[in-house]
């Protein structure tokens, strides 16, 4: 398929009968003839309200249909849809805003109070979107009772407007913003094109069914990721949208995910670490709710091969044909640049590139290293972003032209490739640090102890002792309250010193009900860094 055009164009070419179900949502099915008529009136109304090629419209939803319809509906105008995590405070929506200066924006109804004067005063005006609004009846009456009176609505600006006429673009134009941690550690907006989504769409379809094609009328995605984070957007929704059908869940919860599964009989998930061991720990993972999936995609975080090789054979055991292909990716390649095929027996490594893809590992001089030395990952994809909004210092840095005019992004994480061409990550380069001249790789660390039954999540972080000497310090959430912390304490520390090196074992653990997050869906380590100095 052809990804030099818009991602709306880019959907509709890869769909044709309009009877066909493209969403389903709390029971509803919404197919494709009501999909396009909801985003080209959403986009009607948009046009009315002074929204033109370029401008930005916010989009602060959950996984609700709305996200998608507007995704849509501002591309297909050419507008800039700006992706907000709708957890975040008033303070980053209000840096947010004035970076990018939306026109208007769709916000979730359960957050729009807090943000309402923020709103009024930067004058960007809020479409309000509920949870049950596109849910199937009787269900979606819960909505009356909890709209907010006095402001507009989703379906509200639909009522008694025409078609849009849909914006030509050859892709290279600004589509997406997503915010991002930024391959420097400081918090960016990246920009897309919608080319570099189309791009992603292309390579997942062409790596993973490479030998068969998505069956429109069978196959089917949960929608767990978020789609404000480049993973959601660019697999579980554009990457898969235009072939068969998204399954969407406004928050992951593994219960629910599991009885969708097997409800519905999704084909397709993609998720990072935590979810496939909550899925794997619930009492609903059984042959009816697993047997249905054929392909499972992991990103987001490390995975130990010990995991992978249970809950591989689990899955087996309960008739799934599928195994988790792991991948490597980071949101200024809008998601995707590794994946394992299916049928790798390595559970160590991240893949090989994606259709279009290509990565080098060089030293920190920039020269190619070895096969098999660590250094900084580099890729050269479509999918890269166009770069940072309103950071040219920092474009110029991190993404660079080699002589064939090709563009390649500076990572930051490190990584060895092998003779085989696959892709190891080791870790984030500024996360990573020395003890006694011994390099310390914390999401290793991670990996082992979140792949341990008695534990829900961790962090691993750096910590400065009153001599200046560096150690490793954990922070642990139990997975249940009633853990014996003693005992948890030492089986932490035997696992890590069994799997990894004796400087990596945390000198302190501390135990806490929750890990803070950073409004990126990852553990924001950087708040636990500690000096005792």
């Amino acid at each position: 398929m052809n990804i030099n055009q818009s991602m709306w164009s880019y959907f509709l070419e890869g769909n044709g009968e309009k009877d066909r179900v493209k969403l389903i949502y709390f029971g509803r099915k919404i197919c494709l003839s009501e999909m396009t008529d909801s985003v080209l009136r959403t986009a009607s109304f948009l046009k009315s309200r002074g929204v033109a090629k370029g401008d930005v419209v916010g989009i602060m939803l959950p996984n609700i249909p709305e996200a998608v319809l507007a995704l849509y509906a501002i591309n297909s105008i050419g507008g800039i849809a700006s992706f907000i995590d709708p957890r975040i405070g008033e303070l980053a929506l209000y840096k947010i805003a004035k970076t990018c200066k939306p026109k208007v924006i769709f916000i979730f109804d359960m957050v729009f109070k807090k943000h309402k004067d923020i709103l009024n005063e930067l004058g960007v005006l809020p479409i309000l979107c509920n949870l049950f609004t596109f849910a199937k009846s009787p269900i979606n009456l819960i909505e009356k009772i909890t709209k907010i009176v006095g402001f507009p609505y989703y379906l509200d600006t639909l009522k008694n407007l025409p078609i849009a006429e849909v914006y030509k673009d050859e892709g290279t134009s600004p589509a997406v913003y997503v915010h991002s941690g930024g391959t420097t550690g400081e918090p960016k907006t990246a920009v897309f094109n919608s080319k570099a989504f189309n791009c992603i769409s292309r390579g997942v379809e062409l790596a993973i069914h490479s030998t068969e094609c998505f069956d429109p009328d069978k196959d089917s995605m949960l929608m767990m990721l978020p789609i404000f984070h480049s993973f959601g957007l660019g697999v579980s929704v554009h990457g898969i949208l235009k072939g068969i059908t998204a399954v969407l869940m406004p928050r992951f919860n593994a219960d629910k995910a599991l009885k969708l599964i097997g409800k519905y009989g999704v084909t397709h998930l993609s998720g990072i670490p935590y979810m496939y061991r909550k899925m794997m720990q619930s009492k609903y993972f059984n042959k009816k709710n697993v047997s249905p999936i054929k392909y499972i995609f992991c990103g987001g975080d490390r995975l130990i091969p010990e995991f992978k090789k249970e809950f591989n054979r689990k899955i087996k055991e309960l008739g799934s044909e599928a195994e988790i292909l792991e991948g490597y990716g980071l949101t200024e390649t809008a998601s995707v640049v590794t994946v394992t095929r299916k049928g790798t027996n390595n559970l160590n490594t991240q893949g090989q590139p994606i259709d279009g893809n290509e990565i080098v590992i060089v030293d920190k001089n920039g020269a190619k290293v070895k096969i098999g030395e660590v250094g900084e990952i580099h890729v050269k994809s479509d999918s890269i972003m166009i770069g940072y909004l309103n950071d040219k210092e920092t474009n110029s840095k991190v993404i660079y032209k080699d002589g064939r005019g090709e563009r390649w992004l500076k990572t930051s994480d490190l990584g060895r490739i092998d003779s085989e061409g696959l892709l190891y990550f080791s870790e984030r380069e500024n996360r990573t640090f020395k003890i006694a001249a011994n390099m310390v790789f914390p999401s290793a660390i991670e990996a082992i102890v979140n792949s341990l039954e008695e534990v829900s999540n961790c962090c691993a972080a750096r910590a400065i002792d009153k001599e200046g000497k560096p150690f490793v310090k954990l922070f642990v959430v139990p997975s249940s309250r009633d853990s014996d912390l003693e005992n948890l304490e030492d089986l932490i520390k035997s696992q890590i010193l069994k799997s990894l090196t004796k400087y990596d074992v945390p000198r302190e653990i501390e135990f806490v009900s929750m890990i803070n997050m950073t409004p990126f869906g990852k553990a924001d380590y950087k708040s636990y860094e500690t000096n005792y100095l």
